[in-house]
């Protein structure tokens, strides 16, 4: 039975027999844009900052109305959006907004252009009175400001998304709200990277914080606006989680003076060490499901020497190009090394052209360079656009046996496919020989919090119970490691083998290429991938990777 303290409402009244004061503050609030055309959201969120710290000090919790009146702006073209000059009602106060206006500067990061937006918010705060009291309603303390993450480019991985979906989320929430009588407020922007950064500086961060990946959370650890959790949520996460302490590994980073420190629960999660084919190809031909490495090597080259192509495999995708081949890598390394490895690679504290990585890159082109063994030849691999390349399993003749690809490829196969039927996936296997358990490669969210109160904590901990997984899992494209969950409440097969995998993960570890610096990551790993297909040697592509990291760019 699941037990949160109900965190109660609170009324404070205080009796007076004179009548009390209006009092004027003043805040200043900033918001960012890196593009001209989104001054506006910058702007929009440094005012919604503004107001909700009048909330606070004013004592209430929710605006009941308000009305536009005046704007200035010392920047014509960007707009005059900010024409708020307003009386706002609270529960127990009335808010007026004296003056309001907004400068508009630019500066520059990493040769970038950031837009930066800052209000100055000056108001009055009258008090109302009720049968000759001052009642403030302190039910602020009843709530909580969740900002969900940033999906990832449409053009990259245009279907894994890490973030839950707004409905869905809400109904898990609701449960929560349902047995506390707490209220969250969930909501967010898709420039969450700047909004939290600008948040925490501000000091007026979500109590909650929803982070697409754990690098961008480390980050904002590092600057101390994050609260480490307890013991108690660690706990649970250790003994509800597969390959728990994978989980607790992503999720402990270095305090703003160094410590490491347990800080997030990770929610909705992916896979990507998976092996799409179609059964009727396999039974066909006599293909059993490799359950080794060594046995998946050996089957490549049956199929090969049958006069089948065992792999299709592309690398195309628009400006993101590459990155299909680094999600390869990753596999690879982390099959051929213990995770540490893997950790100091992603980190560069081992160098990107050691020989460790350069075998696992030759290892990747004993597949993808040689000509018998994918499908298109050697050439046609960093042509092929990655939505296009799985395709090749359902033609007839097949055109290959066999692709590599992350859980959410299906929403590119061809129309009217049916999944277990026409296709389905196995598990990339680990070397026998090596020993290193059975590791997965994939990507979640990572839930945070940036307060220790306890209607947070609560929340925290009601999000490892069994019932916030299983109400999304009802939904639809929520995966989970939770192994306390009923599986019968997947929305498919799919996702119940999928979740099948996690609990038979040894070891989880998030995308490489999403927690080295963007412009190795996103950059130089993903073009290197491509050079290396097109005929660059290893240690070519790694001497430049390696550069290129050092160099900064």
């Amino acid at each position: 039975m699941l037990k949160i303290y109900r965190w109660p409402f609170l009324l404070i009244i205080l009796t007076c027999c004179i009548l009390q004061p209006a009092w004027t503050e003043i805040i200043i609030a900033k918001g960012e844009s890196v593009f001209t055309s989104n001054i506006n959201l910058g702007c929009n969120h440094a005012l919604n900052q503004a107001r909700q710290k009048a909330q606070i000090l004013s004592g209430s919790g929710k605006i009941l109305s308000f009305q536009s009146k005046y704007c200035s702006s010392n920047k014509q073209d960007a707009g005059c959006v900010l024409d708020k000059y307003s009386s706002l009602s609270f529960d127990s106060v009335i808010v007026e907004e004296k003056k309001l206006s907004q400068e508009i500067s630019i500066h520059q990061i990493q040769n970038q252009s950031i837009y930066t937006c800052e209000v100055r918010y000056e108001f009055e705060i009258k008090p109302m009175y009720q049968n000759n009291s001052l009642i403030y309603d302190f039910s602020l303390n009843n709530q909580l400001f969740l900002a969900p993450s940033t999906p990832e480019s449409s053009y990259i991985k245009k279907d894994d998304r890490n973030f839950p979906e707004d409905e869905s989320f809400r109904d898990v929430i609701s449960i929560f709200e349902n047995a506390t009588g707490a209220t969250v407020e969930y909501g967010g922007s898709d420039e969450f990277e700047q909004i939290i950064n600008i948040d925490c500086q501000a000091g007026s961060p979500p109590d909650i914080a929803v982070f697409p990946q754990p690098g961008l959370a480390a980050n904002i650890a590092a600057t101390g606006c994050l609260k480490p959790l307890g013991p108690d949520v660690k706990n649970l996460v250790s003994s509800n989680y597969a390959a728990a302490q994978s989980w607790i590994d992503l999720a402990t980073y270095k305090d703003e003076v160094g410590f490491n420190k347990f800080y997030g629960v990770f929610y909705r999660v992916n896979v990507k060490s998976l092996v799409w084919y179609s059964p009727d190809n396999f039974e066909d031909n006599g293909y059993e499901v490799p359950g080794t490495m060594e046995d998946l090597i050996a089957l490549t080259e049956q199929m090969a020497s049958d006069g089948n192509t065992p792999w299709c495999i592309g690398l195309g995708s628009g400006g993101a190009t590459g990155w299909p081949a680094t999600d390869w890598m990753e596999d690879v390394m982390l099959r051929s090394y213990p995770p540490f490895v893997y950790d100091n690679w992603v980190s560069n504290e081992l160098k990107f052209n050691d020989q460790k990585i350069l075998d696992a890159m030759d290892f990747f082109g004993s597949f993808a360079l040689n000509d018998s063994y994918v499908s298109g030849g050697a050439k046609a691999v960093a042509t092929t656009d990655f939505r296009d390349s799985p395709n090749g399993l359902f033609g007839s003749p097949a055109e290959c046996m066999m692709h590599r690809q992350a859980s959410f490829i299906p929403a590119f196969f061809p129309e009217g496919l049916e999944a277990g039927v026409d296709y389905d996936f196995f598990y990339f296997p680990a070397f026998a020989e090596k020993d290193l358990g059975k590791p997965v490669l994939g990507g979640g969210t990572v839930l945070t919090a940036t307060n220790s109160n306890r209607v947070t904590t609560e929340f925290m901990k009601f999000l490892m119970h069994p019932e916030a997984h299983e109400r999304f899992m009802e939904k639809g494209g929520f995966l989970t490691p939770h192994n306390g969950v009923d599986t019968s409440k997947y929305a498919s097969d799919t996702f119940r083998s999928l979740h099948e995998v996690l609990q038979n993960a040894t070891t989880f570890r998030f995308d490489g290429s999403d927690l080295m610096p963007g412009w190795v990551g996103a950059g130089s790993f993903w073009t290197g991938m491509v050079d290396y297909t097109n005929g660059k040697s290893a240690k070519e592509v790694a001497d430049a990777i390696q550069a290129s990291w050092e160099a900064g760019q």
